[in-house]
């Protein structure tokens, strides 16, 4: 598509497609050496992205983070996560992370302090803090 004479240039949809094709299909490839491949490949459709002035929107995020996530790069997707917040890039969802925060914790389960902060700081983000009631958070930090 950027070879010269093509009528359809490349946007950030494009890109995001692109680079949500190369992390669904890498696993499903037997060889460790095509994953890291297809994954590198993401990431750098990613910057390539960057360099041509579009900026990524949640899906482009989402789509890498899920790569490294499913390949244990968790390193590697909490730095996206942060570059993601840094561009002011809203995690997507927050409603449905509060009900699946709540149902954990109805269930007796007691979730992780960070997956607690993270959805803590999505409904802020909302100006939906007050949605999680006082007895909630006593339960979940104590």
């Amino acid at each position: 598509m950027e070879l010269p004479g093509f009528r359809c240039p490349s946007d950030k949809y494009t890109y995001t497609i692109m680079i949500g094709s190369y992390c669904k299909h890498s696993l499903q490839t037997g060889s460790r050496k095509a994953i890291r491949r297809r994954l590198w490949e993401a990431n750098h459709l990613f910057r390539m992205m960057l360099f041509m002035g579009f900026a990524p929107d949640i899906m482009a995020y989402n789509c890498l983070i899920d790569g490294c996530c499913t390949t244990y790069k968790i390193g590697k997707a909490l730095e996206l996560f942060e570059d993601m917040n840094k561009r002011s890039c809203e995690p997507g969802r927050a409603m449905e992370a509060k009900d699946f925060l709540t149902d954990l914790v109805d269930g007796g389960s007691i979730p992780r302090e960070y997956m607690y902060k993270l959805v803590c700081d999505a409904l802020d983000t909302l100006g939906e803090s007050n949605l999680l009631d006082d007895e909630m958070h006593m339960s979940i930090e104590s």
